[in-house]
């Protein structure tokens, strides 16, 4: 089964291809429980969108019944945007995952006054901020991501 992420200029998530093979492969792709950002997740300034490129995952049978699948995505680094491949994780009891996302946030343009007594506002421009995905407890809480699940064992 193949999931398709899609990122580009702002955070997409494709669906439409992970819903077509599902239904071709008649199973359903177990995911974790998704829900909002908080305060808690700090923006970071990036430099450009992510890539436009497009990556498919290719989703290996679950290696435990309990395992949720978290899709790849395009993660901020060391100044440049890196694919992080899709994975089966143990959900954090009670938790839920906030997707990866970009915003933009305004902020003010100020002008220096002659003389020096202050600066007047001349209008906004927009940064280009990335939030990571984060796991979220309801007490406000933020979790450390799990760990990638090994394989699930093939039969020969």
């Amino acid at each position: 089964m193949a999931r398709t992420l899609l990122i580009g200029g702002s955070v997409v998530f494709a669906g439409a291809l992970a819903t077509l093979i599902a239904a071709a492969c008649s199973s359903r792709l177990k995911t974790p429980a998704y829900g909002p950002h908080t305060a808690a997740d700090m923006p970071v300034e990036v430099s450009s969108p992510p890539p436009e490129e497009v990556h498919v995952d290719e989703v290996q049978p679950s290696p435990d019944p309990r395992a949720v699948w978290v899709d790849g995505s395009w993660v901020w680094g060391a100044r440049r945007w890196k694919w992080q491949e899709g994975a089966w994780v143990l959900a954090p009891p009670g938790a839920w995952y906030a997707r990866p996302a970009l915003v933009r946030i305004p902020v003010g343009v100020y002008e220096e006054s002659d003389g020096g007594t202050g600066s007047t506002l001349k209008g906004y421009s927009l940064k280009l901020m990335y939030i990571p995905g984060h796991w979220h407890m309801p007490s406000g809480g933020v979790v450390a991501s799990p760990a990638p699940l090994p394989a699930a064992p093939t039969g020969s």
